[in-house]
């Protein structure tokens, strides 16, 4: 996914390597492949309440098993946004001119084949509208916009957690997240600040991130511990008062990217997985480079939306049980594979324009 692949330095050595230049290094395989898991994470969102909406009391109590599995499928992904980010911030985004177009290009030349595509088969008519929401980024492409954000303050977060002493990062976290949670989550007075759709929450992640990673070792070993007693009491949050019928502000906290649980359990996530035994894979690694295209493909523009919660909607009334979870595993890695398979053409098209465009531009 190349937006994250512009932050991944994780290299791994060789066991017998005795210098830098003996042998080339590679990069760490298991925090490529959580960012594929990261990808279905979303995927998972999209199909369960962001196309079905989320159970009511009443279904809860006729449903309860159905229910209590959607509830508990969507707080175990509900982490996947801030995961990203997490991930930038753990190896630092080396920002630069290139990269920031390779960047942009990426979403640009995949939201307009995935135009196309709609123009060609009918979905969606051309009009002046149409072409221009490839660029406006509006509405669920909200991530691209504050990413982007993100990506240009890099350059001062780094400096900022290079320079300031274990001390002074910690406090900053520790102020941040209390005003986030107070002002964002409780009085909900600072809109910036309360759901993490914006570039401020990710400032926030992004040097919690770099704390972990340079200061954080005594906490690895206890990753899993973290993640599992995070990911539980997100689902208790929600699924005990829905079922009850209590305390409904509960529910709606649960669903924040600035919940501290929510965050609490990225850092579990992240913390074991690079706890574990580096690992290197080809295919893992060519697939995490075009994996954001996944979330271009599939929720950035008005018809693949309605396209997306239409058949998802229809395998859940169509289908239940194990046939419900084969046939909906079956449409999203479909919409994975066909999303990777477009990505490849955006690549291809990368190399001429940044060869004879953006090559050409002294920064």
């Amino acid at each position: 996914m190349d937006i994250m692949q512009l932050s991944n330095k994780q290299l791994i050595t060789p066991p017998n390597t005795k210098t830098e230049h003996e042998k080339p290094k590679l990069r760490n395989s298991n925090i490529e492949f959580l960012r594929i898991v990261a990808m279905f994470m979303v995927l998972m969102l999209h199909v369960n309440f962001f196309s079905l909406k989320s159970p009511t009391t009443e279904v809860c109590q006729m449903q309860p098993i159905q229910s209590f599995f959607r509830i508990a499928f969507e707080m175990l992904c509900i982490i996947s946004v801030n995961l990203f980010v997490f991930i930038s911030g753990w190896f630092g985004i080396k920002a630069n001119f290139k990269g920031f177009c390779k960047f942009i290009f990426q979403c640009v030349c995949v939201l307009a084949i995935v135009q196309c595509i709609g123009f060609v088969f009918g979905y969606t008519q051309i009009s002046v509208d149409r072409i221009l929401e490839i660029f406006f980024l509006k509405g669920n492409a909200w991530f691209v916009p504050a990413y982007a954000f993100l990506y240009i303050l890099s350059p001062v977060l780094n400096v900022f957690c290079e320079k300031s002493s274990e001390k002074t990062i910690k406090y900053f976290v520790i102020a941040f997240y209390l005003l986030q949670t107070i002002y964002g989550n409780i009085f909900e007075s600072a809109d910036y600040a309360s759901s993490g759709y914006s570039p401020f929450s990710f400032i926030g992640i992004y040097i919690l991130a770099r704390y972990m990673k340079m200061y954080g070792e005594k906490w690895y070993k206890h990753g899993l511990k973290i993640y599992i007693v995070s990911s539980t009491l997100l689902i208790a949050l929600y699924s005990i008062p829905r079922f009850l019928n209590v305390y409904p502000i509960l529910p709606h906290i649960a669903m924040k990217y600035t919940y501290l649980l929510n965050i609490s359990a990225v850092i579990g996530l992240v913390i074991w997985v690079a706890n574990l035994r580096p690992r290197h894979n080809k295919i893992v690694n060519f697939v995490a480079t075009s994996v954001f295209a996944v979330y271009l493909c599939h929720v950035c523009l008005h018809w693949i939306i309605v396209e997306y919660k239409r058949i998802s909607c229809a395998i859940f009334n169509e289908y239940s049980g194990l046939s419900y979870l084969a046939v909906i595993t079956l449409f999203m890695l479909s919409v994975f594979c066909a999303s990777i398979l477009i990505d490849q053409i955006r690549k291809y098209a990368w190399k001429v324009f940044s060869k004879h465009v953006v090559d050409r531009i002294h920064v």
